[in-house]
């Protein structure tokens, strides 16, 4: 008997791999914003939830023989699963360059018929070990907690290990091959344990309470207050550890290892907890719930963030309880048990559904992290209310109800005051403040008073525009952009790749040769805060510029008829999540046919060497300038004399950006012309640095190339979970 809770345990690891893996191959032929990861998180959901229904269902079907039920739908997950990067090449292939409804509903059917089976495993599951041992709650928790826990140790070891050693391909052989193995290890079971008979009559003490209607609307109330407190957490912690690939499955490991337990605990409480008592367990979860985002940026000013999490986990376990303790108040434990805890799972599938949507898509952008927490602690108090009624909890209840509410209302001002600083600074924060904020359903963008970006959680550069600039806070080595002239005789059509806060951007304008410049930027919250800068205010306005709010890489791919002289992608850290989707030889190849004859691309290498590897696996002609790479299939026509007339030349809204009769500007100009000579020199700075091919191929030789499946360093490089932020960019 216990090899059952045993075997579905080990079936909730790969479930969450093929998340893990789907989401991050689907992101490729979506893009990576919001709207993708909403789309893709939804229909994962939604065919749980499908397949919750199915499962019970075919359970009353199946009845006596639902072991084998279960090893079927393993072994189809399986084959499923290994044939799943060939199904969505396919769909890549048929609508990737389609509307982002046609390609939404192509990537939902791809991922429905998988997602359906393993909704179906629980209810299945749920109907056998019923029909062994006549107790729903205990059956449901044991179950639901194990079945969980396999999922957050999946977490783990996909952070940990799998994604970065095994790569794409890899962890899902791996998670296909764990499926056949839980398959055949059912069919063992069955033969073993025989046919389980359904139960004719439940007992007593485990007889249905009443209509499953009202339990089905407390657990689609928490189902949408626990998904979107995982949105809140997942925004906080990516902030926190400047968009680490890391931490989504970190923040889904520890959520769910909280539902898991707090599912296992109600195994022994199912029989002794009362309707206030119940009520009691939900408000407390609101309250800390509620709390924990706060909590956790005032911790990581004083302790390493990976101990922050641990709130996560606390917020999580309490709503674990719920779904075992009315499945035992309101399922009876008879050969219907696996198709009534279907209707309530499907109902928290539902709710979660639905608070991926209202809170990620839209309460973020519209309203900010602070406002969306409180309205989602709000209806997590409705939850417990609806809650107490339904279990008789009576009057007496409600006051810790009305103590919460009130503490949301009255202390949030003091209790989110300085997060997003905190989350940035961490141990430095010393009670700074952005001067400009935006929050949008895209991400958090600051910016300090003396012009520091802040993206996500990371540097994102200064809105300096002088390449002679000599106040160091501001100094954001803005010669790079400067470099197009060096590159290329006669760049008059750009794409830069990245806006930020438009720094690049305005110096590309205000190139005397450029006619057009195309940007691409995938979140639109910049484009709130520009005009409120005065160096780069006018860049919007500009008639040379033509703004597009896309994934960079979804543009490429939808405008495979555009051609530039220049592509510009001021790239993020390579470590950072999704960043190898811009440094993979699979993107330079997608970039390839957007050149015109002469064509270069630029962008930031972040100092990887897997990067500059890749860069000579891809292109024949490559430089390393600074850090940044310019790779090309014809030769370089460096010229120093057009760069120094360029530059000279260059006014940006009437102003020079450099003026010889300054002695300090005219020496920074030469010392300038002077590294660009420099070719190969081992003594220079690095933002001096121009490296042949020939160098490259010297210091590169051991490095790994990046591809799409192999993701680069974003799992394996960067800090760890408890050195977050020991780097300059902190400080």
């Amino acid at each position: 008997m216990p090899l059952i809770p045993l075997l579905f345990l080990v079936s909730g690891v790969p479930a969450l791999l093929y998340q893990i893996v789907w989401q991050r191959i689907l992101f490729g032929i979506f893009g990576t914003n919001i709207e993708s990861v909403t789309i893709v998180v939804a229909a994962f959901m939604l065919g749980l939830g499908l397949g919750s229904l199915a499962g019970g269902a075919v359970s009353r079907r199946v009845a006596g023989r639902w072991l084998v039920a279960f090893a079927v739908v393993e072994l189809v997950m399986g084959a499923l699963g290994l044939a799943s990067p060939a199904v969505f090449g396919f769909v890549d292939e048929a609508v990737g360059s389609a509307s982002l409804p046609m390609t939404a509903t192509a990537a939902f059917l791809a991922v429905l018929v998988p997602t359906l089976l393993m909704g179906a495993t629980l209810p299945l599951l749920t109907a056998d070990l019923v029909a062994r041992t006549r107790a729903v709650g205990r059956s449901v928790a044991l179950l639901y907690g194990l079945n969980t826990l396999g999922s957050a140790l999946a977490c783990v070891a996909a952070a940990e290990g799998l994604m970065g050693g095994f790569g794409m391909g890899g962890v899902i052989a791996l998670a296909a091959g764990i499926n056949i193995l839980v398959g055949l290890g059912a069919v063992g079971l069955y033969v073993r344990l025989g046919r389980s008979e359904a139960v004719e009559a439940p007992p007593a003490s485990s007889s249905p309470t009443g209509s499953l209607a009202p339990a089905m609307l407390v657990t689609g109330l928490v189902g949408f207050v626990t998904l979107s407190h995982e949105i809140l957490w997942v925004r906080a912690v990516s902030f926190m550890t400047m968009g680490s690939a890391k931490a989504f499955p970190w923040v889904l490991a520890l959520f769910l290892a909280g539902i898991a337990v707090g599912a296992l605990a109600a195994r022994p409480l199912e029989r002794r907890v009362t309707g206030r008592g119940l009520l009691s367990a939900l408000v407390a979860t609101v309250a800390v719930a509620w709390v924990s985002i706060p909590a956790m940026a005032w911790m990581v000013t004083t302790v390493e963030p990976r101990w922050t999490l641990l709130w996560v986990f606390l917020g999580a376990s309490l709503w674990g309880l719920v779904l075992p303790l009315f499945s035992q108040a309101f399922v009876a434990a008879d050969e219907a048990a696996g198709e009534g805890l279907s209707k309530l799972y499907a109902a928290n599938i539902a709710g979660a559904v639905a608070g991926t949507l209202a809170t990620g898509f839209v309460g973020l952008d519209v309203l900010g992290l602070e406002t969306v927490a409180g309205l989602v602690a709000a209806l997590g108090l409705v939850a417990a209310w609806v809650a107490a009624r339904v279990l008789g909890a009576g009057k007496g209840g409600l006051i810790p109800l009305a103590g919460v509410g009130a503490l949301v209302v009255l202390g949030g001002p003091t209790l989110f005051d300085g997060l997003w600083e905190r989350l940035y600074f961490k141990e430095w924060y010393k009670g700074q403040r952005f001067e400009m904020r935006s929050e949008t359903r895209s991400g958090v963008v600051g910016v300090m008073a003396n012009g520091l970006v802040v993206g996500g959680g990371a540097y994102d550069g200064t809105t300096n525009l002088r390449p002679a600039a000599f106040d160091l806070v501001r100094e954001n080595h803005i010669h790079r952009a400067y470099a197009a002239s060096f590159l290329h005789p006669n760049p008059k059509r750009v794409l830069v790749v990245g806006l930020s806060m438009g720094a690049w951007s305005q110096v590309l304008v205000h190139h005397p040769q450029v006619e057009e410049v195309v940007i691409v930027e995938i979140n639109p919250g910049y484009l709130d805060l520009i005009p409120q800068v005065p160096e780069v205010a006018g860049l919007l306005d500009n008639p040379k510029v033509r703004m597009v709010v896309d994934d960079g890489r979804r543009w490429l791919r939808n405008h495979r008829q555009e051609r530039f002289d220049l592509i510009v992608m001021n790239t993020t850290f390579n470590w950072r999540m999704m960043a190898s989707n811009l440094l993979s030889t699979d993107f330079l190849g997608m970039v390839r046919p957007h050149l015109k004859e002469g064509g270069v691309l630029f962008y930031n290498s972040t100092f990887s060497l897997e990067a500059r590897r890749t860069a000579l696996e891809s292109y024949p002609h490559v430089l390393h300038l600074a850090n940044f790479l310019a790779v090309s299939d014809t030769p370089f026509d460096l010229d120093y004399e057009r760069w120094k007339r360029t530059l000279l030349a260059y006014r940006i809204e009437g102003e020079a950006m450099v003026d010889e009769d300054v002695l300090e500007e005219a020496w920074m100009l030469d010392r300038l012309l002077d590294w660009y000579r420099s070719l190969d020199r081992t003594d220079l700075p690095w933002s001096a640095t121009i490296e042949t091919r020939a160098r490259l191929e010297e210091t590169t030789r051991d490095a790994r190339i990046i591809t799409d499946d192999n993701m680069g360093t974003e799992w394996t490089g960067g800090p760890g979970l408890g050195s977050f932020f020991r780097t300059i960019e902190a400080r």
